[in-house]
Parts: structure tokens; sequence; C-alpha cells
């Protein structure tokens, strides 16, 4: 565990949001949420209760009914497509259960690969480029493609792409939920160093009680509400 920074960085406010299908389920009720920059975030709760929606009203991967997401005060809600696309590549990192990497893609193709999309210039990133895979342990293995590489070993490409555009915040949906625990583990302690060098935020959903000792803060939902 390790101190947090102070200035708030993302704040949910009177957020609701509703699945309308059949019938019209309620997901979020009312949801408030303030989020300060270098913090490392859990978020529990039972199946069902809302988790993974509240990851994605957070990163705008889903739109709200009701209220405001701020990102350093400016509600992202009110962004066009393409805008909110730009912030999900260049201010936001992701990491999920199954890794999703580039299957005819090396280790540090599927690495760099948000650099190209953003239209980086690949010279100047060289070097971030090499002391990121040197700190995932994968030095050996940059030509590997991911098919020969392990789960554990996947995931850490996953959290190295995740970080290679130096986004404010990494949201991580079950990042351990396809692991072995001492995988889990070792990932953990991984993305948790990394993202205090870089004093980048974490937001992470998790239904194992054990990865809260890695967050400075958990916030618990229940059926759509916050309960801490």
């Amino acid at each position: 565990m390790y101190t947090r920074w102070f200035m708030e960085l993302l704040k949910l406010k009177n957020v609701n949001l509703s699945y309308k299908t059949e019938i019209v389920s309620d997901v979020l009720k009312n949801v408030n949420v303030e989020i300060s920059e270098g913090e490392f975030i859990a978020v529990m709760g039972p199946s069902g209760a809302g988790k993974s929606s509240l990851l994605y009203v957070m990163s705008g991967l889903e739109i709200p009914d009701s209220g405001e997401v701020l990102l350093k005060g400016k509600n992202i809600c009110e962004l066009s497509q393409d805008k909110m696309a730009d912030i999900r590549l260049n201010n936001f990192g992701f990491v999920y259960q199954f890794f999703n990497l580039i299957p005819t893609l090396s280790v540090e193709e599927n690495i760099v690969f948000p650099l190209k999309i953003a239209k980086k210039n690949m010279v100047e990133y060289k070097s971030k480029v090499d002391n990121i895979i040197d700190k995932v342990g994968l030095s050996d293995k940059r030509g590997f493609k991911p098919s020969q590489l392990s789960g554990g070993q996947q995931q850490r490409v996953a959290i190295a792409r995740a970080l290679i555009n130096e986004p404010q915040i990494i949201f991580a949906d079950e990042p351990t939920g396809s692991l072995d625990y001492g995988n889990s583990m070792e990932v953990m302690e991984l993305l948790q160093n990394l993202c205090k060098e870089s004093k980048t935020t974490v937001v992470m959903v998790t239904h194992n009680q054990e990865l809260c000792k890695f967050a400075s803060r958990v916030i618990k939902i229940v059926d759509g509400k916050i309960h801490s």
C-alpha cells in the first residue's frame, strides 16, 4: 500500500444508469465518487452489483442516463464520440481479465500498438519501450507471440501496453481473473509498482478480497449503490 496524491482527478456526481431490454434494469443508482491522482482504488461487490458498469461509466465506455462524470472538472458525458475516443486513447489505459492481445503481433508490437494508433513518434518512445519491457521482465521475449507466453506473461504485456501512452488512469477489470494465485500476486505487485513510479491512478474491479491489500482505498458497491 502506498500514500495517495491529493489532486482530484475523477468525480462522479449523482450518476444513474439503466439497461433497457425487455424490462428496465437500474444498474447504478445516484452514485457519487471522488478519486484523486495517485490513488489505487479497488471496487468490490457481489456479482451483479454494478462494478463493471461503474468502471465503464468512469472510462466513458457507457454514458449514464443522468449525472456527471468529471475528468479534472470537465464533464466527459458531453463530449463527442471522437473526442471521447481520443481521451480513452491518450488519457486512459485498460487491463482486462482475458488480456486482449493481438495474436499475430509480438510482445513488443502489442505494447507499442497504442502509440501507433495515436500516431506517436516511435523514435522518441524507443527508450521508454525498452525500459517498460525490461520492467515487466520480458526483455528476452520481446519477439514472442502471445501464444508462446504463459498467462502471467501475457498479463504483463497487457499492463505494459496500458502504461505505454503514459495515461492518467488505468482501468483494470478483474486483471487477475484468469491467473493462478502466484501469478496473480506477481501481476498485482508489478501493476502497483509501475503505477506508483509513474503516479498513475488505478481503478480496479475485483471479486478477490485479497487483492484489496494492494489498494489505497476500497469502494464497495451493492445493488448499484455505493456503500463505502
